[in-house]
């Protein structure tokens, strides 16, 4: 429920210039009276369309807004605050002004984002992103690899593939726009530009994504002595050198080789054919 409460708050224009918390609002201990935490949660549902409630020691309640969340949980967990298993509850308005309430442990909603993540396993957490980075890079670097071979026979061809993926970065009308834009350029140049973007996509995403984690893995060793931890971090141990980076850039090499040395000259083979 965590990953897309930052685009349904998004759609939704929550205002960024909300009333400032009153004094006290920010907790509700179990040893309230009944009206008072009643009023603490009927100004929060009043003046927000989302918020998250986490139980704290000694049962106190924790009212976070959705805008500086992740922000003002990391220094509540480096506090001693939370724990993994500590309840959150995300309270959220729907279109007919009712509030819904979901339940998880917070590990969940720490899984969900890399700053809250790292503060628990800082090398393999570190190393993670990288592999998504690295992914992104490799897409970029191949899909622009592409381009210029098309452009080497064809420079128009080549303008209407950077066409494509840029109109496929559109919201919401992206991915059926490029569909179309694709299909009628094949009638044009007698080519699938739809199964060349996403070849060639498919093709970066897997050969940037091990680097890319080794990276990543790489960084985070060098950066976790320094790093804040959180109250409770797991103890990575001496393996995670392995698991982080020998491993991933054994086999971002080896996947390199295969491309260049097998798959690619077996694909030219098959084009000049």
């Amino acid at each position: 429920m965590w990953n897309g409460l930052r685009a349904w708050l998004e759609e939704k224009k929550v205002r960024a210039n909300a009333p400032r918390i009153p004094i006290g609002y920010e907790t509700c201990s179990k040893d309230y009276t009944e009206e008072h935490i009643s009023e603490v949660d009927e100004w929060w549902k009043r003046n927000n369309m989302a918020f998250v409630t986490i139980e704290g020691h000694e049962g106190i309640q924790h009212y976070y807004r959705i805008e500086n969340l992740e922000t003002r949980i990391r220094s509540a967990i480096l506090a001693g605050d939370h724990k993994p298993s500590s309840p959150a509850q995300l309270h959220k308005k729907g279109e007919d002004g009712t509030w819904s309430k979901a339940i998880d442990p917070l590990s969940k909603l720490i899984d969900s984002m890399y700053s809250l993540r790292v503060l628990y396993r800082p090398v393999w957490a570190t190393a993670m992103a990288g592999l998504k980075w690295g992914a992104l890079a490799g897409v970029a670097l191949k899909l622009i690899d592409t381009a210029i071979g098309i452009a080497i026979f064809d420079p128009g061809a080549a303008f209407c593939f950077v066409f494509a993926i840029a109109f496929s970065f559109i919201p919401r009308i992206g991915v059926i726009g490029i569909v179309v834009i694709s299909l009628v350029l094949s009638q044009i140049y007698e080519a699938n530009f739809f199964m060349i973007g996403i070849s060639s996509a498919l093709t970066g995403a897997i050969l940037g994504c091990l680097p890319g984690m080794a990276i990543g893995g790489f960084i985070g060793l060098s950066r976790r002595t320094k790093l804040e931890l959180a109250p409770g971090a797991i103890n990575e141990g001496p393996w995670i050198i392995l698991k982080s980076t020998v491993l991933p850039l054994a086999g971002g090499v080896a996947l390199a080789a295969l491309y260049i040395f097998a798959f690619h000259p077996w694909l030219l083979s098959i084009l000049e054919g």
